[in-house]
């Protein structure tokens, strides 16, 4: 790109991935809620709803009501009276059991705290090579052995850290870790030993990896955002408002 070109940066975008990777830094040293199933009790609604999904001799004499009157009315031929009959209360039935799965598992949910790993954050800042960092994040992910919808045995990759499923912020952190390295010896990268301190290193570095991915620098990630830090009680009109690029000021030492 010529030299004194501004580079073309998508600055939502940018903003975007900054927080969603601050967010999942943060959850490291501040674990998130989240939902855990209760399978035992999962199985046991099942089967209750196995047990009730069948029509009972009342509702399926109902039923029939039904076809016979669509017969006599002239809407269904009297041959197709039976096979009518069985499609209707294989339709009934399936929803019932798909409604009452459905809610046999959010009735066997439940919110629980996963425990933080603020060693692996340490274990990352404390990294000097883009090898260290990829080991790191190698064990950010395990696969489990779990169940289906179905019922059939599956390996599903769940999240080792208190991150989110499908966190995108290992990925990344292994694919950019010299750029996240990088961050860690900038000379604007916060250094003050005060505990207030660390929430501002995690946004610089959110900052920078989120840089990194729409293929820009570290200084012209923080000069499109800006060092604010992001609250979670701040929409987004607020945030963008407020990261406008920071201009060089005049006249001033």
């Amino acid at each position: 790109m010529p030299a004194g070109r501004p580079s073309l940066v998508d600055r939502r975008k940018l903003l975007s991935l900054a927080h969603y990777f601050y967010w999942e830094l943060k959850s490291l040293i501040e674990p998130p809620v989240r939902i855990v199933l209760d399978r035992k009790n999962e199985e046991r609604l099942k089967l209750e709803v196995e047990k009730t999904a069948s029509l009972s001799t009342e509702e399926l004499a109902e039923l029939e009501g039904d076809v016979d009157s669509q017969i006599q009315r002239g809407w269904l031929l009297q041959e197709r009276r039976q096979d009518r009959i069985r499609e209707l209360k294989e339709e009934i039935e399936f929803h019932r059991q798909f409604s009452g799965r459905n809610a046999a598992r959010r009735l066997s949910e439940r919110e629980t705290k996963i425990p933080g790993e603020p060693e692996v954050l340490h274990k990352l800042l404390s990294a000097a090579t883009p090898e260290e960092i990829a080991e790191i994040c190698s064990d950010a992910f395990v696969l489990m052995n779990e169940k289906s919808f179905a019922g059939e045995p599956v390996q599903v990759s769940r999240p080792n850290w208190p991150i989110s499923d499908g966190s995108l912020l290992p990925g990344s952190l292994a694919r950019h870790a010299t750029q996240f390295l990088e961050a860690k010896k900038d000379k604007r990268f916060p250094k003050s030993e005060r505990p207030t301190t660390r929430k501002k290193q995690l946004w610089f570095l959110s900052v920078a990896l989120a840089g990194a991915v729409c293929g820009v620098s570290i200084r012209t990630a923080i000069n499109h955002i800006g060092a604010f830090m992001p609250e979670r009680n701040q929409d987004s009109a607020q945030l963008t408002k407020k990261s406008s690029p920071a201009k060089p000021s005049k006249g001033r030492s």
